[in-house]
């Protein structure tokens, strides 16, 4: 009899912790596309969600700087080919040509300054699709799981 209780009860345990799970680690495929039960943000990823994590310095100090500073730090190193790249885009630009402003961004006439303006760039899944920021570990496309904060094993850093 008691070789009948054992199992019932380890299954009952089971269960209770699985029902009594924290949110951020009870988030079942929470970020789609391969995010698996630790997902990074919820549904399909976007900008904002992006910018959640990338421009929270306070929170993510690994990062250093924020987006628009660290693509900025690109200008001049060469644009990666295609197997090389976290952002297989650059679309103003050339594998192996140097990035420069136009690699990214692009000119646009504004009418109120009669002049050329840079437009803002602000789209993250542009250059970085979204196989390449989604994804479990065992993929291994995700480049989340690319990072020294991953190969540290600190997954509570993104995951909670």
């Amino acid at each position: 009899m008691n070789r009948l209780k054992q199992p019932l009860w380890v299954a009952l345990l089971l269960l209770i912790s699985v029902v009594d799970l924290p949110e951020s680690q009870a988030r079942m495929m929470g970020g789609g596309m391969g995010g698996g039960m630790m997902a990074i943000f919820d549904g399909y990823p976007t900008e904002e969600a992006c910018r959640n994590c990338h421009e929270d310095l306070e929170n993510f100090p690994m990062l250093e700087m924020v987006n628009p500073d660290r693509h900025h730090t690109l200008v001049g190193t060469p644009i990666p080919y295609l197997e090389q790249s976290k952002a297989p885009d650059a679309p103003g630009g050339t594998p192996g040509d140097p990035y420069g402003c136009m690699a990214c961004h692009e000119y646009v006439w504004d009418i109120m300054q009669m002049a050329y303006v840079i437009k803002p760039f602000s789209d993250c899944l542009q250059c970085h699709p979204v196989s390449v920021v989604t994804g479990s570990p065992m993929t291994r496309g995700n480049v989340h799981h690319q990072t020294e904060t991953f190969l540290q094993r600190n997954c509570h850093v993104c995951h909670g």
